[in-house]
C-alpha cells in the first residue's frame, strides 16, 4: 500500500572463517586478502588487521556475509584470528618473553648486552653477580595494544651458556678461579 510500512526482507546469514597471519602482521598490522565462499562464489574480501592482534582475536566485516533474502541487508563475516608463533618471543597478553644466552664470565662480572627487541636490539647494562635465570624488563618493548594505548614490555630471561671447549689458557684461569671461589 502506497505511503505504509514496507515489508523487509531477511537478512543474510553471518559467515565465519579462520584466518593465518603471521607474528610480524600481529605487531605490525596490515591488511590481508579473505577468501569467502558465498552459496557457491568465492570472493575476496580484504581485511585491515589493526597492531597488536592477538591469537583467537575475532574481526568482523560488516556486510560480507551472505546475501539477504527479498531485499534484505546482507549478513556479516566474521574472521577468526590465528596468530602464527615467532621463533624467539613468547607472548602473553601484550607482554612477550624470550632468554637470553649470556657467557658465566659477564653474568659474574657484569656488563653491557644487546636485547633482541621487536624495534632491533637496545642495550642493557648486566649487574654484577646475576644469577642465570633471572628476569628483567624492558618498558613498552611488547606488543602494541590493539586499541592502540601503548605496548605492553618485554620480560627476557639470562641463561648462562657453558663453552663446550676451552683452550689450555681458558682452561687454566678457570682451574685457578675455582681454587679462589
Amino acid at each position: 500500500r502506497p505511503g505504509g510500512p514496507r515489508s523487509r526482507g531477511a537478512p543474510g546469514a553471518d559467515v565465519e572463517v579462520e584466518v593465518d597471519i603471521p607474528f610480524a602482521m600481529a605487531i605490525l598490522g596490515g591488511s590481508r586478502p579473505v577468501s569467502v565462499d558465498l552459496d557457491g562464489r568465492i570472493e575476496q574480501i580484504a581485511m585491515k588487521v589493526p597492531p597488536g592482534l592477538k591469537h583467537g582475536a575475532r574481526v568482523r566485516i560488516p556486510g560480507k556475509g551472505m546475501p539477504g533474502r527479498q531485499g534484505g541487508p546482507p549478513g556479516d563475516l566474521y574472521v577468526f584470528i590465528e596468530v602464527a608463533e615467532h621463533a624467539f618471543f613468547r607472548r602473553d597478553g601484550n607482554h612477550l618473553s624470550c632468554d637470553v644466552p649470556l657467557n658465566f664470565t659477564t653474568l659474574a662480572l657484569g656488563g653491557s648486552i644487546d636485547v633482541p627487541t621487536l624495534d632491533g636490539n637496545d642495550a642493557f647494562k648486566v649487574p654484577e653477580g646475576t644469577q642465570s635465570g633471572t628476569v628483567f624488563r624492558l618498558r613498552g618493548k611488547g606488543m602494541p595494544d590493539v586499541s592502540g594505548r601503548g605496548r605492553g614490555d618485554l620480560f627476557f630471561t639470562v641463561q648462562a651458556v657453558t663453552p663446550k671447549k676451552l683452550n689450555r689458557d681458558q682452561r687454566a684461569a678457570l682451574e685457578q678461579l675455582s681454587k679462589t671461589l
